[in-house]
């Protein structure tokens, strides 16, 4: 099974001169695309399964945040958390954001910022995030 954060991160993937690819499909293309970015993934959800739920769990509450954090955080290496809600103060740092490390959104922003290709082609798909929240499995 794909790595349960990138799931999070995954769902329909559509052509933009063609029909709409299985989410499965969708998700297996970019693990392959991907290789180590999906393993790193799964890993992280191995040694973290109760921050991999929160983090899954947050992205389906919230995914245009979570699209925005991981295109954010791919074009921005090195930048720090508070740095995203500098550059979007319409977002709250919630409870979530700020828990003690590693918390779910410092995971995902890591990730991110080492994999920018990986999560940019994750954030471009506009429905990734919901079909992958209900979807998880490493």
């Amino acid at each position: 099974m794909k790595p349960a954060i990138a799931l999070t991160l995954f769902g329909l993937a559509a052509c933009a001169h063609g029909p709409a690819r299985p989410p499965d499909q969708a998700l297996a293309e970019w693990h392959d695309n991907f290789p180590l970015a999906a393993q790193e993934l799964c890993l992280t959800q191995q040694a973290n399964p109760v921050l991999g739920q929160r983090l899954r769990q947050w992205e389906a509450d919230n995914p245009v945040v979570a699209q925005d954090l991981l295109q954010w955080a791919a074009t921005h290496p090195g930048e720090p958390l508070p740095a995203f809600f500098r550059d979007h103060p319409s977002y709250q740092a919630d409870a979530w954001f700020w828990g003690s490390r590693p918390s779910p959104a410092y995971l995902l922003l890591d990730w991110a910022q080492r994999h920018p290709d990986a999560a940019l082609s994750l954030a471009d798909n506009p429905d990734l995030l919901s079909w992958a929240a209900a979807h998880r499995a490493c």
